[in-house]
């Protein structure tokens, strides 16, 4: 039992810090006013398009990132 109230404290102490952290680096993503993302180039993944874009699963997640936090990708 006391395992089980330690993990919970552990937990919910856990929960409040990535909220406060979470809260600061919104804020200042909608003050720089695009997301940073980074990758390297994998086969499905991330890849240059040959024309200054990229394409891939990672930029889908980053540009769905940008959508949630800024309303555009």
């Amino acid at each position: 039992m006391r395992i089980l109230s330690i993990l919970l404290l552990l937990l919910l102490v856990c929960c409040s810090i990535s909220d406060a952290t979470a809260g600061r680096i919104t804020e200042r993503v909608k003050a720089r006013g695009f997301v940073r993302c980074g990758s390297v180039e994998r086969p499905g993944m991330a890849s240059a398009d040959g024309h200054g874009g990229w394409t891939g699963l990672e930029v889908d997640v980053c540009r769905a990132v940008a959508a949630a936090v800024l309303g555009t990708p």
